[in-house]
């Protein structure tokens, strides 16, 4: 009875999107409330300024990015993005990867990158990652972080 009411614990927070992790950023280690990536896909929304003659990646809509098992990441920008946004031939550069993340690929629009995250057992950890885009001749980019929680079951 106990496991099959802390799975159904865990299908209610998968379902609502979100997950409660600890934030080692902070000096308390307090909880903090994240959305997750579940069953194969995760989209994650690149924000840009659309001001003209500007060049920006103001944020990510998950900017900490707990996984749990295998996906398959697309990065692509948000609704509203002016569409002289691409992203440069390298687009998501990790920093230390460990050998997790496989598949790059870039849309032939440039206007989409997907990475495939095997999110391994023994690979539980953050990863810092780099979006480049250009507009233009113009190049900007970002830093935000993948968690990978490891396989769940």
């Amino acid at each position: 009875m106990m496991r099959y009411t802390s799975m159904m614990g865990v299908a209610l927070l998968l379902m609502a999107g979100c997950a409660t992790v600890v934030d080692t950023s902070s000096p308390n280690k307090t909880l903090k409330t994240v959305p997750v990536c579940w069953i194969g896909r995760c989209n994650v929304s690149v924000i840009v300024d659309s001001t003209p003659g500007r060049c920006a990646v103001t944020a990510v809509d998950k900017p900490d990015l707990p996984i749990w098992g295998s996906h398959n990441i697309f990065w692509s920008f948000a609704d509203g993005s002016a569409e002289d946004y691409v992203f440069t031939d390298d687009g998501i550069v990790f920093k230390d990867p460990k050998g997790q993340f496989d598949q790059r690929e870039l849309h032939p629009t440039g206007r989409s990158f997907k990475f495939h995250d095997k999110n391994e057992n023994d690979s539980k950890g953050t990863y810092e990652y780099k979006i480049y885009v250009k507009r233009g001749a113009m190049n900007c980019s970002l830093d935000p972080t993948i968690i990978n929680q490891g396989r769940p079951f």
